[in-house]
């Protein structure tokens, strides 16, 4: 899916700086900081973020350098967060700079199999590289270790930045942040602001070629309780189907299954295809809502890589079942049956817009019956391209990948980021990251919660690289 007239830049043209290579000095101390990360359990729920916090404070304070200032926020008991602060040479003719990376890790399930421990931080040989295993190795305590090394390293040589840099270690961003960054922005303001910030969620290689995707925008949540109602009384003696509880819940599952997703071709969309190094011809295609999914899945069946996996959540509000609960005793016909949904929308569509196209899904008669309770809501946010730290990332990326090509993204996920474009400041997710010849991109997609977590030393080493040089450039 590359043009033909652009010639593909191989990745051993990747330049490197020899400081930053995987034998290194820099290298053992940035894979034993992470695997020391790792070791710190800080699951959320209950999050204990505290106390990998102290640990990042002692790896600063053990610089002794007088230019490092760190401050522990306790935004809930154990709920840790740590901003470290290196003042610029000329803050008050330079932003403010801030590299974020959140202290907490999804839960490890009791029926996940792994092959080495999930907070082992174990070093293990593979094929092609060794690989540092455990829960959050790859969301995000290697983020948060990159940018650590990277400034220290930087603070070591004697460097100081033009304007401040902060680097934010936030609590529970798993959990929508609000133990976390949403009271730092809201009762610490003074002590976290930052006018532009680069955090999670991009930096990896397309398979277009020389492509790197950094997050610009986020969809928004709207997951939502559906809690239907029906007769109750004994297993034995069932009435109809129809008016049981749990059967209401069949077939909403089974509208939301067979409805079609409605197409949006919204500008964070077009942005993306203008920006990918992809023909021209196949540009045009790709902004026609009656082509782009025949496109997209012949482009996946060709290539073998998940392009309509990857694009179609862009284009579309998805809703994706995820809890069912009904009953507890086998021989009672339960009266209430509760189905969560995992609602992600797109920029401009609100909670009201979303259940009007739930209403149109289920059907006015079955869709009055039923109870909505909001779980989580949030509006999806974006940050123009057109800023002083994109342009940085980009020479920063040209500077290691010759030729290389920023492409924004909105991303499905979410992140802290949706806190801070609050307050309008740009926010781009971005870790410089190569897929690892042993991953597949669905592999590389699905690695943030899934079993057998795990980041590659060159990748540690490569984003380690990256903070370095981009600061230098700050």
């Amino acid at each position: 899916m590359e043009q033909t007239n652009k010639k593909k830049i191989p990745e051993k043209k990747i330049e490197r700086l020899p400081l930053f290579l995987n034998n290194t000095e820099i290298a053992k101390e940035t894979i034993e900081f992470l695997q020391n990360s790792i070791q710190i359990n800080t699951t959320n729920p209950p999050g204990n973020e505290i106390a990998l916090a102290r640990f990042i404070q002692e790896k600063f304070e053990n610089e002794n350098n007088p230019r490092i200032k760190t401050k522990l926020i306790e935004t809930r008991p154990s709920r840790g967060n740590l901003i470290v602060t290196v003042e610029g040479a000329d803050p008050k003719n330079n932003p403010i700079w801030g590299f974020a990376s959140h202290l907490d890790v999804v839960p490890v399930s009791e029926d996940e199999h792994w092959d080495h421990p999930p907070f082992s931080g174990e070093l293990v040989q593979l094929e092609h590289d060794q690989f540092i295993w455990g829960r959050g190795a790859f969301d995000m305590k290697q983020i948060g270790v990159a940018h650590a090394m990277g400034l220290i390293v930087l603070l070591r040589e004697g460097f100081q930045p033009r304007g401040t840099i902060k680097l934010i270690y936030e609590a529970d961003e798993e959990r929508g942040g609000e133990e976390g960054m949403a009271i730092l922005m809201e009762e610490y303001w003074d002590d976290m602001k930052v006018d532009y910030l680069i955090t999670e969620g991009g930096g990896y290689k397309l398979p277009t070629g020389r492509d790197f995707a950094i997050q610009t925008g986020e969809k928004g949540k709207c997951q939502t309780l559906i809690r239907a109602t029906g007769v109750a009384g004994h297993g034995s003696t069932p009435d109809p189907y129809e008016k049981f509880a749990i059967y209401k819940i069949v077939k909403i599952l089974e509208k939301i299954r067979k409805k079609k997703r409605k197409i949006y071709m919204l500008k964070e969309y077009k942005q993306l295809i203008d920006a990918a190094s992809l023909p021209t011809l196949l540009k045009i295609l790709l902004k026609r809502k009656r082509m782009v999914r025949k496109i997209l899945s012949l482009a996946s069946k060709l290539t073998h890589e998940p392009f309509d996996k990857f694009f179609i959540p862009m284009l579309t509000d998805t809703i994706a079942p995820t809890i069912i609960r009904a009953g507890n005793k086998v021989n009672v016909i339960s009266p209430t049956a509760e189905l969560s949904l995992d609602i992600r929308v797109l920029p401009g569509h609100d909670r009201e817009f979303i259940y009007n196209k739930l209403e149109k899904i289920i059907g006015k008669k079955l869709f009055r019956e039923l109870e909505l309770e909001s779980i989580d809501y949030a509006l999806a946010t974006t940050s123009p391209i057109n800023t002083i730290l994109y342009d940085k990332i980009q020479a920063t990326l040209e500077e290691m990948y010759p030729g290389a090509n920023l492409v924004p993204i909105l991303d499905t996920g979410g992140s802290d980021m949706k806190h801070l474009r609050k307050k309008d400041i740009p926010c781009y997710g971005f870790s410089l990251l190569l897929k690892d010849p042993d991953l597949t991109y669905d592999d590389l997609v699905g690695m943030s919660h899934a079993p057998n977590e795990r980041i590659s030393v060159t990748n540690l080493m490569l984003a380690t690289e990256f903070t370095y040089r981009l600061m230098k450039k700050l």
